[in-house]
């Protein structure tokens, strides 16, 4: 059975090594073996639990074990989302997302925002989100390239408003 509850200090592990295989497993579909090498290792540096612990975060468990997480900030950016490549496809992602949408309503949030990987980016379309409006030098459907230590990374700046807050739509 799926759940979604907030992160404690001894999910930094079980989550670190989430990330590890969503990036070096499920995104390899999505970007090379140099790129994902170096997302790795970025993401992994000291700090780990710091990090998730100074923003929201939400772990997704199946059957009692860490198979998910992701995160929100107080300005409702969405960092992180990373799910294990053994439970994809099993509603993970969408749970997390559905989980971050409610907490940030919830906190009277307009809009969440994101920059999301080329793996992400299908789950976030279909869960609302589009090329964030209020960028205007991104290509049409939000991308933009990133140099990270000279590797270039393609992501999608997208934004999904919410139905509390100033950006609430009208109907």
């Amino acid at each position: 059975m799926l759940s979604i509850r907030p992160y404690e200090p001894r999910d930094a592990d079980s989550t670190l090594d989430v990330l590890q295989a969503a990036i070096t497993v499920t995104a390899r579909a999505d970007y090379s073996e140099q790129q994902a090498r170096l997302w790795a290792s970025r993401a992994a540096r000291p700090g780990w639990h710091e990090r998730r612990a100074a923003v929201e975060t939400w772990v997704a468990e199946l059957d009692g074990r860490v198979v998910g997480f992701t995160d929100r900030d107080e300005q409702g950016y969405i960092d992180m989302l990373f799910v294990h490549p053994e439970a994809g496809g099993r509603g993970v992602a969408r749970a997390l997302v559905e989980r971050v949408i409610a907490s940030a309503e919830a906190a009277g949030l307009g809009r969440l925002t994101v920059h999301a990987s080329l793996t992400a980016r299908p789950v976030l379309l279909r869960m609302g989100f589009a090329p964030d409006p209020a960028v205007h030098d991104d290509a049409a459907d939000g991308s933009r390239t990133v140099l990270i230590d000279g590797v270039a990374f393609t992501n999608f700046r997208l934004a999904r408003p919410l139905l509390s807050g100033d950006a609430a739509p009208t109907s």
